[in-house]
């Protein structure tokens, strides 16, 4: 199963300062899951831990995350916290 996921993977690397999407696959209780953002961010990579892990700073919370559930943000403008 290995070798088949990293036939199709697309290994992105990113630097300290990339303004990023996370995937984020929680449910709310209460709230649909077609209607609702798939992608939480933008964020701002704060730290390459290893080859495909990051750490991932949102405006509240800071958390660690895998490079395949990142998705570069390619806004004109981004917020001002950033």
């Amino acid at each position: 199963m290995k070798r088949n996921y990293d036939l199709r993977v697309l290994a992105r690397v990113y630097k300290e300062g990339d303004a990023v999407y996370v995937l984020d696959t929680a449910t709310i209780k209460g709230k649909c899951r077609k209607l609702s953002s798939l992608w939480k961010g933008p964020g701002v990579i704060v730290k390459k831990i290893s080859a495909y892990i990051y750490c991932v700073k949102l405006k509240n919370s800071v958390f660690v995350a895998n490079h395949d559930r990142l998705k570069p943000c390619i806004l004109r403008e981004l917020p001002a916290w950033i």
